[in-house]
């Protein structure tokens, strides 16, 4: 999660890239630690290797118009899956300015960003206008902004982005190949959805109220959650759900880009339940590798998770602009199908 200010009528980005240690160290990348990746999904696939000494190539992606088979919409494919391992968050292909690559569909990001390092290997022109960006550890990133690069999604085709933001991410990602964050909710247009079915590990489009009908006869009205929308012509999307912690009501972000959720420590429900954290979780940000404190056994509710879960602790307190007590990571999210519109959305979550 980074939160960037800006100068007057410029983007401000909130990107949520926070993935455990070793969630990576499953993957193929960083050092082992204590903490269980998220499953792996038979969609994943391995990237290609790349240059002598460079990192991993993904798949070539194919920028092809959406298949006329699909009545709905268009659609894609996620991987759970890279170097023929587990990683915690989805993952799709993409050729990013003509060039294959892997992106984390992230959720909890509110724009589409093109990692510093694959940008400065394509040498593509980037302005700045004094963006400073800070993550959840409180650590400062330089923001850059690329006009006119493009984006096609393996199976879903173009993306509509006159301007990227441009951030760096940490090596650990870069050694992986992936090139960027893709944030599946601005793809939504007028009266329609994104359907990204991380249970199954597809993202679709189609109709708002046809995909919402299609949820609620799927899981039954008990298990599906209204998402609330933040942003505005500068801010992006960000969505959030109601949830418990503890029976203490929250408001989590929903964010795919995170393995593990977690809680503001100076949220009203981290206070009440930080004496009970202990020990530390390694997990990296957008600015790099970070120590937290962990809150086990606290009962999540969302939607139709109900489950105990290991609940990081972060620095911070709630946005005005979005305001949230925490995340809600891939940790809970993988139970789910998420319908991301213009206006929000619908969650829908059940014990796998």
């Amino acid at each position: 999660m980074t939160r960037v200010k800006r100068a007057r009528g410029g983007a401000a980005l909130a990107l949520s890239i926070s993935l455990a240690a070793g969630a990576l160290a499953a993957a193929g990348c960083a050092e082992p630690a204590a903490v269980r990746a998220a499953p792996a999904s038979a969609h994943g696939a391995a990237p290609a290797e790349g240059a002598a000494g460079g990192p991993p190539r993904a798949a070539p992606a194919s920028p092809a118009a959406p298949s006329p088979a699909s009545p709905g919409g268009r659609r894609a494919s996620l991987q759970f899956e890279l170097n023929e391992r587990p990683f915690p968050s989805p993952l799709i292909d993409a050729v990013v300015a003509g060039q294959p690559t892997a992106l984390i569909v992230d959720t909890g990001a509110s724009h589409h960003v093109i990692a510093r390092w694959l940008a400065d290997e394509l040498a593509l022109p980037l302005s700045t206008a004094g963006d400073v960006a800070v993550d959840h550890a409180g650590r400062p990133l330089p923001v850059s902004r690329v006009e006119r690069a493009t984006i096609a999604l393996a199976g879903w085709g173009s993306v509509d982005a006159p301007a990227l933001l441009v951030v760096p991410v940490p090596d650990a990602l870069q050694r992986l190949g992936i090139g960027g964050v893709l944030a599946p909710q601005a793809l939504a247009g007028p009266g329609r959805a994104v359907v990204l079915d991380l249970r199954e590990g597809r993202m679709t489009e189609a109709p708002r109220d046809e995909a919402a009908r299609a949820l609620r006869a799927r899981f039954g009205e008990a298990a599906v959650v209204e998402l609330g929308h933040c942003g505005g012509p500068n801010q992006g999307h960000e969505i959030t759900a109601a949830a418990t912690v503890d029976g203490i009501a929250v408001t989590l972000k929903v964010d795919s880009g995170a393995s593990q959720s977690s809680l503001f420590a100076a949220s009203p429900a981290g206070r009440r339940l930080s004496h009970r954290a202990a020990g530390g979780r390694s997990a990296y940000a957008a600015s790099g590798k970070h120590t937290l404190p962990v809150l086990s056994g606290a009962r999540l509710h969302l939607a139709g998770f109900d489950a105990a879960a290991e609940l990081d602790l972060l620095p911070g307190e709630r946005r005005g602009a979005c305001p949230s007590d925490g995340f809600a990571g891939m940790d809970v999210l993988r139970t789910c199908v998420l319908l991301l519109a213009e206006d929000g959305g619908l969650a829908a979550c059940a014990p796998r």
